[in-house]
């Protein structure tokens, strides 16, 4: 019996060379999907480094004389770093709000920063500049790999 199914296997190659190619192939694909998935399901649920709940984004901007919003009678003739340097005060002494800090580049997982390259002698080495006021790593809580408080 056993050396009858094996001359029906023998006779039959092509087909099951054809079958045995689309498992492979299957399997291939498979394989890239799981490990895709998966490496993508882990660095989602890894520690990021820092913690934006109860972070909160104020956009500012100035509207051109174009504009429709725009009121030609000046309310008060202060500077424009002025105002932000007052909306920034007033926002601090909130007893709301722990703390506030400045940046160009709020949302932290996404890399819109400015890179600079460094160059010493023959060592160079390209770094990401991300310019922040100083209360920025107490309002993300931002912690160094090991754990500890960066400042």
């Amino acid at each position: 019996m056993i050396k009858h199914i094996l001359k029906n296997i023998w006779t039959s190659r092509t087909g099951n060379v054809w079958i045995l190619l689309e498992l492979f192939v299957v399997t291939i694909f498979l394989w890239f999907s799981v490990d895709y998935i998966s490496t993508n399901v882990v660095n989602l649920h890894r520690p990021l480094g820092f913690d934006y709940e109860n972070v909160y984004r104020l956009g500012m901007g100035k509207l051109d004389v174009e504009s429709e919003l725009y009121d030609p009678a000046p309310e008060h003739t202060s500077d424009i770093l002025e105002d932000f340097s007052f909306i920034i005060q007033r926002l601090k002494e909130h007893p709301l709000v722990e703390d506030v800090c400045y940046t160009r580049h709020y949302p932290l997982f996404v890399w819109d920063n400015y890179a600079i390259g460094i160059e010493y002698d023959t060592l160079s080495a390209e770094c990401y500049l991300r310019l922040v006021s100083p209360s920025f790593f107490k309002v993300f809580r931002v912690q160094t790999y090991s754990g500890r408080n960066p400042e």
